[in-house]
């Protein structure tokens, strides 16, 4: 299970050998390269762990003809993309239809969308 090269293998400070490792927690890894020789070469990466974006928002907002509905999305160390290439943090919709947004952290981007429907006023006789 481990990789031999140039007559050597490498070794994970925990006892795993290979030089490839899938982790998934936060924290320092430390690989070493060991000869036969019992030479060694190590180096240490730091790991850390983002956490997604998260955009909640409504699936499904009605508005009464004329009016206007005012999404803000609120995380400021967000980075917003609009359907229309809009970047802002707060967008102003008064017309019916599917609206997307795409929010990202630099290391993740998640995407979601919502609905404008439009009601219209009641005629009065």
């Amino acid at each position: 299970n481990y990789i031999t090269t140039m007559n050597g293998k490498f070794v994970w400070d925990d006892g795993l050998e290979g030089a490839y490792r899938k982790v998934d927690t936060a924290g320092s890894y430390t690989l070493g390269f060991y000869t036969p020789d019992n030479c060694v070469v190590k180096d240490t990466i730091e790991v850390k762990v983002i956490p997604a974006p998260i955009l909640n928002l409504e699936d499904s907002i009605a508005i009464c003809e004329g009016s206007s509905h005012t999404v803000t999305l609120s995380q400021s160390e967000l980075k917003y993309n609009w359907y229309d290439g809009d970047v802002s943090s707060t967008k102003v919709f008064n017309q019916a239809g599917v609206y997307t947004v795409s929010a990202s952290n630099d290391v993740c981007t998640v995407q979601d969308s919502f609905m404008i429907e439009i009601i219209q006023k009641p005629i009065l006789n």
